[in-house]
This record gives C-alpha cells, sequence and structure tokens, in this order.
C-alpha cells in the first residue's frame, strides 16, 4: 500500500485543478443543490444503524479498526 503526504496530495490537487481548467472543463460544485427532508435524513440514520447492528466493527490481527458495514 503507498502512503503519501499532505502536501504531495495538494500538490496533485493543484495540479488537476489546473488541468481541468486548461480543459475547458467546468469546476465541480456542490453535490446537493437542496438540503435532504428530515423523513429521509432520519430513514437514511435508521439504515446505516442497522447496518451498524448487522456488521459490529472489530480490530484485525494488526491492531487496525475494520469497519464491515462501510465497506462494499
Amino acid at each position: 500500500m503507498r502512503t503519501i503526504t499532505l502536501d504531495e496530495l495538494e500538490t496533485a490537487a493543484r495540479a488537476a485543478r489546473l488541468e481541468r481548467f486548461r480543459r475547458g472543463d467546468p469546476e465541480p460544485g456542490k453535490a446537493r443543490l437542496r438540503p435532504r427532508s428530515s423523513e429521509k435524513l432520519a430513514l437514511l440514520y435508521k439504515r446505516f444503524k442497522d447496518r451498524l447492528e448487522r456488521f459490529p466493527p472489530y480490530v484485525n490481527e494488526q491492531g487496525r479498526w475494520v469497519f464491515p458495514h462501510l465497506q462494499e
């Protein structure tokens, strides 16, 4: 697995933004223009809690936390 420093990440982001500008691509905007309704938020929270109970997090052999409910 390759690790990357924050400086390298910032440099790559600047380079990608400059390349998009040169190609004439638009800047990416906000993901959601309208906020979710309270009913939708409650449903998403309930689904998350149910999945968390079905797939609880654990510590693997290397001592790292594994969150199976967040993996595909």
